[in-house]
């Protein structure tokens, strides 16, 4: 009765053990897995944190650039409008503005407030020089004294009022409140400062409007030109600071808070960590299963086992079934060591599946390796250069087959692709012997495999039998090769150990960049080709160029182009000319730096098409403003009298009043009727045909269409009868 308790203590220890294996290796598992989702999760919610702030800050740019915009546009339309035309005209002329010039000018403002301001405008003044008054679309306003010019670049930036800046005595609150000003020169059409324009926004707004971007008071800073507008919160180090696109001097750097895992993240790992757990129970479940499974082969060995001899409680189970079954199959000699690495297998429940499945043991080794077997060798660096690129691939496939063609017992070729145009060859051979021959027959094969336009080039470094050397043996090759630089595309040359001694002497003009940039403002491309020949050729009758040589002169080519391009004011600043690629030949250099002068002497000649291009636009944007109300005036009527295109028209007015030709018309014929309708004296049929309007039902439509009511509807709203 003991001893069947004994044995059933000792099986269910066994059990026991076994089981909790499989529950240690499933929790090590389950805390790797919660690991590696908190770090996962970890990185995507900082990627996340990452692109919401990018966002964030995106948005606020485009606040800014809006704003900056609107200013901008509202500047342009002041210094090309109308009135400010009769404006101009009494400062050249120093006379005295009438009323009604006052009264033209007001309504110049406030028709600019409303077609391009909004709700984030809350002031627009004209301060001329010399001048005790300022304007507005809601009057005029007394100076204490007369206006002087600003010392300050323009357009410039501040945040404060515009009495405390400007002096001005006004209970106005827009005039009080302090505001972020847009200050920028008043000059028609581009001429001579004659005053400041200032647009006022609000800066109330402006905070709300960043703190709804950024979704609570995160820290902010606005920065012009290095100094600090106005900041909002506690400033702190660090920042992500970008500027504006429409003004780069002015800046914003924002502080927002650091990411934090357990604030921010934590939420996003409780999923898959619930999936993992959820199946590290599944597991367990299924560790339980597979312990009772797998025990029950060992009852039945151990039944099969015939008993030993008696053992004390302190002996392993396991042990003395090995010990037994030792005992059984000892007298064979050679068997026990085997029989004894059946222990471990027994241990961890897995000797029932080697029975029935068994485990199988492959083992797969691979080599590649380049196997000289003959004891001299060559090395050969071989250029391709074709104009097509198909032919590239032929290239590969005659450096395969070059093998095939010549190899024979004393011989054993080998090739090695670097890029899609240069290769190595290695002739391996059993004597040191002449292979000029052979070197001509192989350029002989690949030119005629591929195509008779190629041009294959070979450098050849001499024979060697230290394969220590083949790393120096190769760079002896491509030395060789880079005299197709000096001496052209197509040939053989062989290392000789005097080529690394040449130095790299070469011709060059002095200041050669002052007489092509003459050649190139005046547009005389034979000209740069004529002088870019002269140097080359004093280079070939008087010079033995290097490969170094060629080099360098490539390189003074480059810098005197980039030269060229500075002393050309007409250019924009951001072109860039690309280095020739190295390679080429010193033919294929100049030719390639002639192309790039040749594309410069195309800008200059187009740009200067555009300068001369400037003359007929001001005399159509002048003819339209003092025209505007004839009925016959469309794109056709001016296409026949100034002799352009329409493409032409509608990229002038995009330009200098961004909008259409139509809806720049329209927006001044309707302005007009307003003034006609607020004077009282016509019916709206004779102001219809007064401000260009044939048909009094396409008046009213477009009345409608620009101001929101009809005109009936705007006689009314100011009380008007007629």
């Amino acid at each position: 009765m003991e001893k069947d308790k004994n044995t059933h203590t000792s099986e269910r220890k066994f059990w026991k053990g076994m089981f909790a294996s499989y529950i240690t290796i499933i929790i090590l598992c389950f805390l790797l897995y919660v690991l590696a989702v908190a770090y996962g999760s970890f990185q995507l919610g900082k990627e996340r944190f990452n692109l919401e702030n990018s966002e964030k800050m995106e948005a606020v740019r485009n606040v800014l650039d809006t704003r900056l915009e609107n200013a901008n546009k509202m500047v342009s339309s002041i210094n090309y409008s109308e009135s400010v035309r009769a404006l101009y005209k009494v400062l050249v002329e120093n006379s005295e503005l009438t009323s009604a010039d006052y009264s033209t000018i007001q309504t110049d403002l406030r028709r600019i407030v409303s077609t391009l301001g909004n709700l984030n405008v809350d002031e627009l003044l004209l301060f001329v020089n010399n001048q005790k008054r300022a304007f507005s679309p809601y009057g005029t306003l007394v100076l204490p004294e007369s206006f002087t010019a600003m010392e300050y670049p323009k357009p410039y930036l501040y945040v404060d009022s515009i009495s405390h800046i400007f002096s001005i005595d006004s209970n106005r609150v827009t005039m009080q409140k302090k505001a972020l000003l847009y200050c920028d020169a008043f000059k028609y059409y581009g001429g001579t400062n004659r005053g400041v324009i200032v647009v006022n926004f609000s800066l109330d707004r402006f905070e709300k409007d960043i703190e709804k971007i950024l979704g609570g008071p995160v820290p902010y800073e606005i920065l012009y030109q290095g100094k600090k507008l106005f900041a909002v919160g506690e400033e702190e180090s660090g920042g992500l600071e970008f500027s504006c696109v429409n003004l780069p001097d002015l800046k914003v750097r924002i502080f927002f808070p650091s990411f934090g895992f357990f604030t921010d993240n934590l939420s996003s790992a409780f999923l898959p960590i619930g999936i993992g757990f959820a199946c590290s129970l599944v597991f367990l479940l299924l560790a339980f299963f597979f312990s009772q499974k797998y025990y029950r082969p060992i009852k039945e060995i151990k039944q099969l086992i015939p008993r030993g001899k008696e053992r004390t409680s302190t002996v392993d189970e396991i042990d003395g079934m090995i010990e037994d079954l030792k005992g059984i199959i000892g007298v064979y000699t050679g068997y026990q060591e085997t029989l004894t690495t059946i222990s471990p297998y027994i241990e961890q429940g897995m000797l029932h599946g080697m029975m029935v499945k068994g485990s199988p043991i492959s083992v797969n080794t691979s080599r590649k390796f380049l196997n000289l077997g003959k004891p001299y060798y060559y090395v050969c660096a071989i250029n391709f250069s074709s104009q097509d690129e198909k032919d590239y691939d032929l290239f590969e496939e005659a450096a395969i087959k070059l093998d095939a063609v010549f190899s024979n017992e004393m011989l054993k070729i080998y090739y090695y692709r670097r890029d899609q145009q240069n290769y190595f060859l290695i002739l391996n051979m059993d004597e040191d012997s002449d292979i000029d021959d052979l070197i001509a027959q192989i350029q002989k094969f690949l030119t005629e495999f591929v195509s008779s336009l190629c041009k294959v080039t070979i450098g050849v470094d001499e024979c060697r039998e230290d394969i220590s050397e083949f790393k120096e043996a190769c760079s002896c090759a491509l030395s060789a090769l880079e005299n197709m630089v000096s001496q052209g595309k197509g040939e053989v040359y062989f290392y000789e150990k005097a080529m690394s001694n040449i130095s790299a002497t070469y011709y060059f003009i002095p200041n050669a960049e002052v007489y092509l940039a003459k050649f190139v403002k005046d547009g005389d491309d034979e000209a740069v080709n004529a002088y870019l020949d002269d140097i080359l050729r004093q280079n070939e009758m008087h010079y033995e160029l290097s490969a170094s040589s060629v080099e360098a002169l490539a390189d003074e080519l480059h810098y005197t182009c980039v030269k060229v391009v500075k002393d050309l004011s007409l250019l924009n600043a951001n072109i860039q000319i690309e280095k020739a690629q190295q390679g080429m030949t010193v033919e294929e250099i100049f030719t390639y730096y002639k192309a790039v002068l040749k594309t410069l002497v195309e800008e200059v000649r187009k740009q200067k098409d555009e300068l001369a291009s400037n003359d007929i636009s001001m005399k159509i944007l002048d003819f339209v403003d003092e025209n505007f109300s004839l009925s016959q005036l469309s794109l056709s009527f001016l296409m026949d009298k100034f002799g352009v295109s329409s493409k032409f028209i509608s990229l002038l007015y995009r330009k200098y009043h961004s909008t259409t030709y139509l809806q720049y018309v329209t927006n001044k014929r309707i302005l007009y009727s307003e003034e006609l309708i607020l004077a009282g004296n016509e019916n709206f049929e004779e102001i219809s045909s007064k401000v260009g309007y044939g048909s009094t039902l396409t008046f009213r439509r477009n009345f409608k269409l620009i101001t929101g009511i009809t005109p009936s509807e705007f006689r009314e709203k100011h009380n008007l009868k007629h």
